[in-house]
Parts: C-alpha cells; sequence; structure tokens
C-alpha cells in the first residue's frame, strides 16, 4: 500500500494521537484502529518515524483449544 506524502503524514499523526490516547495498545489493535496495515506500522517503526509498543507474549496454550486432550 502506497500513501502520499500528505496521507502518510495524516496516518502518522493518526497514530501517534491513538497512542496518547491509549498507550497499553497493543500492535494490532493500533493498526485496526487507525486502518494502517500491520506492516507498515512496522515499516514505519524501523524507520524512526514512530515508536511501536513492545510486542506482548503470547498465551498460546491458554485456548480452550489448548487444553483439550485427545
Amino acid at each position: 500500500m502506497h500513501y502520499t506524502q500528505e496521507e502518510k503524514k495524516e496516518k502518522i499523526k493518526s497514530v501517534k494521537d491513538w497512542q496518547e490516547k491509549r498507550p497499553n495498545f497493543s500492535r494490532s489493535k493500533l493498526s485496526e484502529a487507525t486502518g494502517v496495515p500491520y506492516s507498515i506500522l512496522l515499516r514505519w517503526d524501523n524507520e524512526g518515524l514512530i515508536k511501536l509498543p513492545d510486542k506482548k507474549p503470547t498465551t498460546s496454550g491458554t485456548t480452550p483449544w489448548g487444553n483439550l486432550k485427545a
């Protein structure tokens, strides 16, 4: 997905605004809330345009599907 310079600035501002309002948002929730694909957020983080929160540990195995025994 390619954004024009104006769209990119607008999206970055939106991401930063959401981070101010909701500092505990996960990366995926931030992507959903702003409408910016997760891969783009990662790229912008690598470029230093935004600072993404640290990755939250996954809790695989704690879901009901993970507790089923064969």
